[in-house]
């Protein structure tokens, strides 16, 4: 329909992306269709916080789940201290990990899949824009670095349950 095209490219517009989908119902989009996204073979990296339709989307897909701890993030501050003839300044520096998701990736991309030891035929990392019932948001830019950081292949993408979340950050 030309109407829901022009509300697919003015979301991706708005959101700065390349281009957007958009579904009408936001339980229906990740159950029914993640199983398209992944099957057998593939390995889903999905945050213990994740909702419920995001669960039965990776149930129903025949894909292994391996679950990591919600904004698992070590926070170390280090102090610098600089000194000039007049005055001492001492600025704090936050730095944020994301551990226990590098934990699992590592395993992954080391061992394969089980029995087999094969690599995977895909990755997937799964998680929320916004966890609206704690009202926490997802550390993407540290999860985009992980990508990075272990070369993962094209083939390998994450997936972004963005429901409610306009509304929200908005």
């Amino acid at each position: 329909m030309p109407i829901h095209d022009e509300l697919e490219k003015l979301t991706a517009k708005f959101l700065g992306v390349e281009d957007a989908i958009v579904f009408g119902m936001g339980f229906a989009t990740n159950s029914l269709n993640l199983p398209s996204l992944v099957s057998k073979g593939c390995l889903v990296l999905s945050d213990e916080k994740n909702h419920a339709s995001l669960i039965l989307g990776l149930r129903l897909s025949g894909a292994v789940i391996q679950i990591f701890r919600h904004n698992s993030m070590y926070i170390t501050q280090y102090s610098l201290t600089t000194q000039s003839f007049f005055e001492s300044t001492t600025k704090s520096l936050f730095i944020t990990d994301v551990k226990h998701l590098e934990e699992c990736l590592k395993k992954a991309i080391v061992f394969g899949q089980p029995k087999t030891g094969k690599p995977w035929k895909k990755i997937v990392i799964i998680v929320e824009g916004v966890y609206s019932m704690e009202g926490s948001i997802v550390h993407l830019p540290e999860m985009l670095e992980l990508k990075k950081k272990y070369k993962v292949r094209n083939s390998n993408f994450n997936y972004i349950n963005l429901n409610r979340n306009l509304e929200i950050i908005v």
